[in-house]
């Protein structure tokens, strides 16, 4: 447990997995996305990849990936987040969803 900014204590769920694809650790990422919206419990996810693998921000085009030769016979996929391509290989990637003071729902 860790102490936030207000001094109120954070209770952190940490998820660490193996390496999975890409599809799948997208898939894992936007479940603790949608959950975190249920529970309110803030959650650190450690993961890799299982093949080199190519992960698209929200808003960028699926063309955009040409622009890099290398990496066309990588899988793609798209992140819930913004951002440009990333070729995930032989790395630990992390994600971090927290509710912030006013969550969706709550503007709603």
């Amino acid at each position: 447990m860790g102490t936030g900014i207000s001094g109120t204590s954070l209770n952190l769920r940490m998820i660490v997995t193996d390496a999975r694809s890409g599809s799948w650790n997208m898939a894992v990422d936007q479940v603790l996305l949608e959950s975190v919206q249920l529970d309110r419990q803030p959650c650190l996810r450690l993961y890799q990849w299982n093949e080199p693998t190519i992960s698209l921000g929200y808003f960028q085009q699926f063309a955009d990936r040409e622009q890099h030769p290398a990496s066309l016979s990588c899988p793609v996929v798209r992140r819930a987040t913004g951002g440009g391509a990333i070729c995930h290989d032989q790395e630990v990637t992390y994600s971090l969803v927290k509710i912030g003071r006013a969550s969706c729902r709550e503007r709603v």
